[in-house]
């Protein structure tokens, strides 16, 4: 009888990124062929039997499910079903996607916290004290603005 292990487990990415779940199986002969389904019952298929292969947004890499570009929509179960003629095992992975990290630049007081009503978005670096600033209005953001909360990061734009 395959097994898998472990049987259960949670995965965390952020929006963007490639998800991996796995599903390691042991033992049990004849070999186990792989299935994947996402709930509530969606088997995840693809067009060819090569070890590595590509369908829609899914990877499939022998034990590997790998789900490129993560979005909100691909958060949920998903079922890993190790099956051969002696018989089957199930885990289960569990998906979850987070928003990605966002980084508002602005300017703080002394002690770090904001002053102004408007930021600079992160463009990969540190901008600097005159860079253009966006005004930051709070019905066109679609987030409560606590730094830390919903990946949402406040910095403070460095001082002359």
């Amino acid at each position: 009888l395959p097994r898998i292990h472990p049987p259960d487990q949670n995965v965390t990415v952020s929006e963007n990124e490639t998800a991996t779940l796995e599903c390691n199986v042991h033992g049990g002969y004849p070999p186990a062929r792989l299935y994947w389904y996402k709930e509530p019952n969606e088997k995840i298929e693809a067009d060819n039997d090569n070890d590595i292969y590509s369908w829609s947004e899914y990877i499939f890499d022998g034990e590997k499910l790998l789900i490129k570009q993560s979005e909100k929509s691909d958060a949920g179960n998903y079922r890993c079903v190790a099956e051969n003629e002696v018989g089957k095992s199930v885990a289960q992975r569990r998906l979850f996607v987070t928003p990605p990290i966002r980084y508002l630049w602005t300017m703080c007081d002394e002690h770090g916290r904001a002053i102004k009503t408007t930021y600079v978005p992160a463009r990969g670096d540190t901008p600097m004290i005159n860079s253009p600033m966006l005004p930051w209005d709070t019905e066109v953001i679609d987030f409560p603005i606590i730094n830390g909360s919903n990946n949402v990061f406040i910095r403070c734009l460095p001082s002359n």
